[in-house]
């Protein structure tokens, strides 16, 4: 409803040309499918340029599924987890956006070590 109701008009376009623009910015489409590339800061970076601006038009709207909502709760998984599991290792596997805002909430953690993954990827034949 968000992208069709006239209601929402000035506000769904305004959405489209900020991700749009978030988009051409950040994005590299010859890469999207590099592994290498999905594990560096330009695509976190990339990835939180769009999904900030989806974020502010559209979390509360969605309600549950909207991005900082549904981070949280995956987020609160990820926690229980770490804090059930001590000193164990811990895969976590989502959707490759979702990285960049688990990383920061992540990253300085006195219970948690994270490993760079990139050293274990193999090389891409255009490497």
């Amino acid at each position: 409803e968000f992208e069709t109701a006239d209601r929402f008009a000035t506000e769904a376009a305004e959405y489209r040309r900020l991700r749009r623009a978030a988009r051409d910015r950040f994005q590299r489409p010859d890469e999207l499918d590099d592994p290498h590339y999905i594990h560096s800061g330009a695509y976190d970076m990339a990835v939180k340029a769009e999904y900030e601006v989806y974020d502010r038009y559209l979390n509360d709207w969605i309600g549950p599924g909207g991005w900082t909502n549904i981070n949280e709760a995956h987020m609160h998984w990820i926690d229980r987890t770490i804090m059930e599991n001590p000193g164990k290792r811990i895969l976590v596997t989502f959707g490759a956006a979702h990285k960049y805002w688990f990383l920061e909430k992540l990253t300085g953690r006195d219970d948690v070590r994270l490993v760079d993954l990139v050293p274990y990827l193999p090389e891409s034949p255009d490497r």
